[in-house]
């Protein structure tokens, strides 16, 4: 006779043990304390595996009867004899009775679909498996000092930077260092001659133009050239040596106009040939560059430090015309958009700020280009605009920068806003009071009640803000709308539409309060009937205060022509 298992549609035999798989004792452990059940009160008997001298799991089997297993997931067998466990679900075929199998099965067995007959044999004994820990050496030491690691990151900030340092570094990343080119600029003295010559000609030209004479040819003569030739001879002699005298001063201004202007063109022409070459020899051309008599500048062509806090080595004032000016500047602005192109917002920055004094240019560059600090250290020293520098100490990740400012222009809720990406709790809450006094000062309840619900995280002083604004002198109703908004349920909001109704509804409110139930009776809430019995109140004892308020009838029954005619004609007779 074949003994074999089938399946089963149910278990014949009580459930007794569990059948546990895994190689490793370990296993069998965490499974036993996942199932709740305890090692003193079962016994463990090791089970073969699909393949040649290996281990597949383990049968665990109580101790007694009244050590019952809890509900688990683990798989269960039953018990057909007294020695004898076969796997649940299944059934032996053919048929045997317990007697019959006590026979053929002496020794405890368990009989599976897969693993087939296995004898049970010796108990697992957990004491030769585990080893107890080795016990360690009392005593103590002190650990060294190190630096905690954070559960959280809540915020990522610079150190703490001082703007003077900054455009000091920024300095020295603008150019490098160079040394002067031998050239022949005009000396002090050349230019001052130059510079009188100018103003002799232009109080010259000023004097004609007042006494309705045409311009001479002689630079210091203040009338034309007689035309009558003079009889003595000293009176000769005087008018050659003026003319000799009024020749070389007007030879002397054209030579030194070429020169200088020569030097002025030789710039332009380096700008057209070579951007970057002809910055290392620009000079500034701002406000404080032009002379008092106009838009005539005297320069050396002297190659110098190109600098954003320093000053230009070797440089000087320019002396040109209008044209030459205007092209000149024509070509530092488009030098400097051309670097912002090429990425380089640093020498663009120096553009804007030494050569063309466009400070707010300046800063705007160093901002696109993400150089908060440098930008943020122009918008303070030379823009005096405090707020945009704040505003770059925060993208900067600078926070404790920007607070300061922050203060200072009384905008406490942005300071509170930083110090609570800090972390700092007690410092922002400091700040939000701060701004909650002044929104409140300035009649903002709405806004105040907002930053309390939404920063402070105080739902009922923020309701009671609300209130406030309802009750003041502003009758700002949408604080009221807030205060409802914001009820912590449906239950509170019925009972606080009748307190409000009752107590806080005032004559010169009562428009504003009856458009309010409406509201509340378009939602779909529980208080809808309670907002309709209201309204219904409000029109029948007030309607002769305020006319207007039975225009709300209409919207209970939008399709009745009569009704918005009678309250047409009802509102009409009232004015009247």
């Amino acid at each position: 006779m074949k003994l074999t298992l089938k399946p089963s549609e149910k278990n014949h035999w009580p459930t007794l043990g569990v059948l546990i798989k895994g190689s490793s004792p370990k296993q069998w452990l965490f499974a036993l304390k996942e199932a709740n059940i305890p090692l003193d009160t079962i016994q463990v008997f090791a089970l073969p595996g699909l393949s040649v001298n290996t281990v597949g799991g383990c049968l665990a089997l109580p101790l007694s009867p009244e050590h019952t297993f809890p509900s688990h997931s683990l798989f269960t067998v039953q018990q057909v004899a007294p020695q004898v466990f076969i796997s649940a679900y299944s059934r032996p075929h053919p048929p045997c009775s317990p007697e019959e199998l006590q026979q053929l099965f002496p020794e405890p067995v368990l009989m599976h679909p897969e693993l087939g007959t296995v004898t049970l044999g010796t108990p697992v004994t957990w004491s030769d498996l585990l080893a107890s820990p080795t016990a360690l050496p009392s005593g103590w030491q002190q650990p060294a000092k190190t630096i905690t690691l954070p559960r959280q990151l809540r915020s990522i900030r610079l150190a703490k930077v001082d703007p003077e340092e900054v455009l000091k570094r920024l300095d020295a990343e603008a150019f490098p260092q160079t040394t002067p080119k031998n050239e022949a600029p005009l000396s002090r003295l050349e230019r001052l001659r130059l510079r009188l010559y100018k103003l002799l000609r232009k109080g010259k030209k000023r004097k004609e133009g007042k006494d309705g004479i045409n311009s001479s040819n002689h630079l210091l003569s203040g009338k034309n050239k007689p035309t009558r030739v003079p009889r003595t001879k000293l009176g000769q002699w005087w008018a050659r040596m003026e003319d000799r005298v009024n020749q070389r001063v007007q030879e002397d201004l054209e030579e030194l106009e070429r020169r200088n202007n020569k030097e002025a063109d030789k710039l332009v022409d380096m700008f057209k040939k070579d951007m970057h070459e002809a910055l290392k020899w620009a000079i500034p051309l701002g406000n404080e560059a032009a002379p008092p008599g106009g838009g005539l500048t005297s320069f050396r062509l002297t190659r110098h430090n190109q600098q954003l806090g320093g000053s230009s080595r070797g440089g000087g004032r320019a002396v040109m015309g209008q044209d030459t000016l205007f092209e000149l500047r024509q070509q530092y602005v488009k030098a400097a958009k051309e670097l912002e192109q090429e990425g380089d917002f640093v020498q663009a920055s120096f553009v804007y700020l030494k050569l063309l004094k466009d400070y707010h240019a300046a800063a705007d560059t160093l901002r696109k280009g993400k150089k908060f600090p440098e930008a943020a250290a122009i918008y303070l020293k030379y823009c005096h605009k405090e707020k945009a520098a704040a505003e770059c100490y925060v993208e900067g990740h600078m926070p404790l920068e920007a607070i300061p400012i922050y203060q200072k222009l009384k905008e406490h809720e942005k300071a509170g806003d930083l110090y609570w990406q800090m972390g700092e709790r007690d410092p922002a809450l400091e700040e939000y009071e701060q701004a909650l006094h002044d929104l409140k000062h300035r009649g903002h309840h709405r806004m105040a009640g907002d930053l309390v619900r939404e920063k402070m995280e105080d739902l009922p002083r923020a309701l009671s803000n609300y209130l406030e604004g309802w009750e003041g002198p502003a009758k700002d109703a949408a604080c009221v709308r807030s205060y409802l908004q914001y009820q912590p349920d449906e239950p509170t909001l019925g009972k606080e539409l009748a307190r409000l109704d009752d107590e806080m509804v005032s004559k010169d409110k009562l428009d504003q309060w009856v458009s309010i139930l409406m509201e509340e009776y378009h939602r779909d809430r529980t208080t809808r009937k309670q907002a309709e019995e209201l309204v219904y109140q409000r029109i029948a004892n007030d309607v002769h205060l305020q006319p207007k308020l039975a225009r709300h009838l209409r919207e209970f029954f939008p399709e009745d022509v009569n009704l918005k005619k009678d309250t047409i004609r009802f509102g009409l007779r009232k004015k009247k």
